[in-house]
C-alpha cells in the first residue's frame, strides 16, 4: 500500500492499495517419459515441478518398472505443478491368444 501500512493520514488522502493476482504461474515442456525408468521419470519431473500419478500396466516392448505410456505428450506445454499420469510396466507380458487356421 502507499502510503505504507499502518500508517495515519488525513482524511481524504488517495490511497493505494495493490492487489495479488496470485502466484506466478510458469509454463514448462512435458518431457518424454516413455522408456524412462520410474526412477528417472520422477528425477525429470521433479526438474520440471511436475507431479507423477503412477498406474500399472504391461508390456512386451518394455522392461519393468519402466514407462510404457504418458497422458499428456512429450512436448506439451503445461503450467508446472500439472499431474502426468504415466503408466508402468509391471513385468507381466501381454498374451495375445490366436486361433490356428490350418
Amino acid at each position: 500500500t502507499e502510503p505504507a501500512a499502518h500508517s495515519e493520514v488525513s482524511q481524504g488522502t488517495l490511497v493505494k492499495v495493490y492487489v495479488s493476482n496470485g502466484k506466478l504461474v510458469k509454463a514448462v515442456n512435458v518431457p518424454k517419459f516413455i522408456g524412462m525408468t520410474i526412477e528417472e521419470a520422477r528425477e525429470e519431473a521433479e526438474k520440471k515441478n511436475l507431479k507423477l500419478k503412477e498406474v500399472a500396466g504391461s508390456s512386451n516392448e518394455y522392461e519393468k518398472d519402466r514407462v510404457i505410456k504418458q497422458n499428456i505428450a512429450e512436448n506439451s506445454v503445461v503450467n508446472e505443478e500439472t499431474e502426468i499420469e504415466v503408466t508402468v510396466c509391471d513385468g507381466k507380458a501381454v498374451n495375445i491368444k490366436a486361433e490356428s487356421f490350418a
